[in-house]
């Protein structure tokens, strides 16, 4: 059992230190020796649990979206109002983004220092894929039924994303604003929440005839 979790704890601290390099470095640039060193390790090592960092870097994201997907596809198969899930799904999504504040950070670097990375990710992601398929053909339900507002797809995904990911990129300067207190940074983002779930909610209103 001591060897097992041993073996847990390193894993872990390999995908920490990871999210640290990648987020400093980008995907392209980061090295897997740079992530060996960070995470106290040897390379050796650091190979028995991963063999590259695109491996590394799945194994991470997929630790994210655990905690996403599966919730979210129990979510949508529920009878209430798509506006009230949409509120649900900014719960979720600000579950795992409270533990995993650099994603929106990583994300909006990489995307200008190398989106073709971003876009290939997606694009040959079986699981994102299916989650995103899903989520457009709800969307379009939603549409036509007219209990949403008849917008863009690409356009609600973005006013989503925009909205969820902004707090969350302001974290650092949120920490000295508050001085590191874990207390009123909690208010301050909780608060957040509230204000995405309205801005959310009109936003998908559907338009008075």
């Amino acid at each position: 059992m001591n060897q097992e979790n041993n073996s847990q704890n390193t894993e872990q601290k390999i995908i920490d230190a990871a999210k640290q390099v990648f987020l400093e470095n980008g995907l392209e640039k980061a090295k897997m020796q740079d992530i060996a060193n960070r995470a106290g390790i040897s390379r050796t090592a650091l190979n028995y649990y991963f063999r590259t960092k695109k491996n590394l870097f799945s194994v991470l994201i997929d630790q994210l979206l655990d905690g996403i997907i599966p919730a979210i596809e129990g979510l949508i198969s529920t009878d209430i109002s798509f506006v009230e899930k949409a509120k649900i799904i900014v719960d979720i999504y600000d579950v795992q983004l409270r533990q995993n504040d650099f994603i929106p950070r990583f994300v909006v670097v990489e995307v200008q220092r190398n989106p073709v990375n971003i876009h290939d990710f997606i694009k040959n992601s079986p699981r994102l894929q299916a989650y995103l398929s899903m989520m457009t053909e709800t969307l379009k339900k939603e549409m036509e039924a007219g209990t949403i507002r008849t917008i863009p797809i690409e356009q609600i995904i973005a006013t989503f994303f925009s909205m969820i990911f902004t707090p969350y990129l302001l974290n650092p300067l949120v920490n000295e604003f508050f001085d590191r207190n874990e207390i009123n940074k909690k208010i301050f983002f909780d608060a957040q929440k509230e204000n995405v779930k309205r801005l959310l909610s009109d936003f998908l209103k559907p338009d008075q005839p």
